[in-house]
């Protein structure tokens, strides 16, 4: 095995793109004191400067994203900028990691993780016709 790979944490994505947005889902492992390891799943939607939503989104903040459909809540925000400072896109997550989500958090492979991917087909859909 290589020395180096105990360094680095392992994560899976998938995504779905379109021109003005794109949605992610990541699985992740985490080690949690009382359940040993577990999976981490997050959400995550990009919106770019083309999106009709783009210039409503103007709180850089977790609150910010309450006119968005999001599955649960945000509990991610992040505006990437370019070179010259100026907005790229809009990022905003959630995660599945609450206390109320311990079944979600013991799933490991992608075809039992229904819910995460119905809630994202579902951000898609509303940012989709959003557009």
């Amino acid at each position: 095995m290589n020395e180096h790979l105990k360094k680095y944490k392992y994560k899976e994505i998938w995504g779905r793109r379109e021109d003005d947005f794109f949605i992610e889902v990541v699985r992740w492992n985490s080690e949690d004191i009382l359940e040993g390891e577990i999976s981490i799943w997050n959400i995550y939607c990009y919106i770019y400067p083309s999106h009709k939503l783009f210039n409503e989104l103007t709180d850089e903040s977790i609150f910010g994203a309450e006119i968005l459909n999001f599955p649960g809540r945000c509990a991610y925000c992040r505006f990437h900028r370019n070179t010259n400072g100026e907005i790229a896109s809009k990022q905003y997550g959630n995660d599945y990691n609450p206390i109320w989500d311990e079944e979600i958090r013991k799933i490991n492979n992608p075809e039992e993780a229904y819910e995460v991917f119905n809630d994202a087909e579902d951000l898609y859909n509303f940012l989709k016709g959003n557009n």
